[in-house]
């Protein structure tokens, strides 16, 4: 990312490693000490808020304890937009520790949230509901 040039995207996800000790291609360290990998993870994030368009996105996947530091950091440079809880079925601990129920998708934008609504009344048996659609168009450009 640090040769592409500032706000040159619309859209960034991020599925980094959990730092869980799992085995990955070689070069890839997912076993680092807590500092490291907040650091680590600042400084990628740093590259992705740097080449991210005003009013473009960003999703990071994680689990919940990672993602508590994420959105920190995010939250100081953009704007929250949501915390997604991703659910993991059948997950249970296993013999050796246990194992998250949910993951988390967090999101922000970079400048101010705009949304277009959609306002629908549905009536039944005297009871309304009011269901709000958001339109959300996500493109990426790159140039």
């Amino acid at each position: 990312m640090k040769g592409m040039p500032d706000c040159c995207v619309d859209l960034v996800f991020a599925d980094p490693p959990f730092n869980l000790g799992k085995t990955y291609d070689p070069g890839i360290d997912d076993n680092m000490t807590m500092s490291k990998y907040i650091n680590w993870t600042y400084e990628w994030l740093d590259q992705c808020i740097r080449i991210l368009k005003p009013g473009g996105r960003i999703f990071i996947y994680n689990i919940p304890k990672w993602c508590t530091y994420i959105a920190s950091y995010l939250g100081e440079q953009l704007t929250f937009w949501d915390w997604i809880a991703v659910d993991m079925k059948f997950s249970l601990p296993t013999k050796i520790d246990f194992t998250p129920a949910h993951y988390a998708l967090v999101s922000f934008i970079k400048g101010v949230k705009r949304l277009k609504r959609t306002i629908i009344m549905y009536t039944f048996a005297d009871v309304d509901i009011v269901v709000e659609k958001l339109r959300i168009m996500v493109a990426i450009r790159l140039k």
